[in-house]
């Protein structure tokens, strides 16, 4: 009984410890996978997912240890301490808070466009007018990005990079021209003659 009353008192104490190095390792793990998968036109709802379920795990693990630690600086009674190690504490949220800038921003799929220009101007200046075509065995792969799907509209080169689960989208290549608008799809510019296309049932 002493035995287990010593073990729950150490697991006690260890919880009630600030984040250590192996919480800011994580930290900054999950936020380069998910800068990693939010890099595209759009986030794959597969993705999303696993962004969010381990977002969610780590933001549980991280309430009920500062919960833990605010008991235990409220029983010790030494608030000036406390109060010093409680800003450790801000790195997650602050992770998390910097994932979502980045992600609204589109820092990450601009400088994945700017990467892989070469190869996928390589890749459009080969496609022919008229040219519609599927890769349905296997993603074609273009430079950082994996195509499913080319068609020419109009002199619009519109790739198809990833899938939502209420659109397709990707990447349009028209120089010269805003590229044509075909039913509900919507068109934001990258730079140059690059848009960001988001094809919409």
């Amino acid at each position: 009984m002493a035995k287990k009353a010593s073990f729950l008192r150490r697991c006690y104490h260890r919880l009630a410890m600030p984040p250590g190095r192996w919480h800011f390792l994580f930290s900054l793990l999950w936020l380069g996978g998910a800068a990693l998968f939010s890099s595209n036109a759009a986030i794959e709802f597969s993705r999303l997912y696993v962004i969010l379920y381990c977002a969610l795990f780590f933001t549980l693990v991280w309430i009920s240890r500062l919960c833990f630690y605010m008991v235990e600086q409220y029983r010790i009674g030494n608030p000036s301490k406390g109060m010093g190690s409680f800003f450790r504490w801000f790195h997650w949220p602050l992770t998390v808070g910097l994932w979502i800038a980045i992600s609204y921003s589109g820092l990450t799929f601009h400088l994945r466009v700017r990467q892989s220009e070469p190869a996928l101007l390589s890749f459009v200046h080969g496609i022919r007018p008229g040219t519609s075509e599927r890769f349905n065995l296997a993603a074609k792969n273009v430079g950082w990005f994996w195509v499913s799907e080319v068609e020419e509209v109009g002199g619009c080169i519109r790739i198809i990079t990833c899938h939502h689960i209420l659109y397709d989208a990707g990447i349009a290549f028209s120089p010269g021209l805003e590229p044509p608008q075909v039913g509900a799809d919507e068109y934001s510019p990258i730079y140059g003659s690059w848009w960001k296309w988001k094809r919409k049932w």
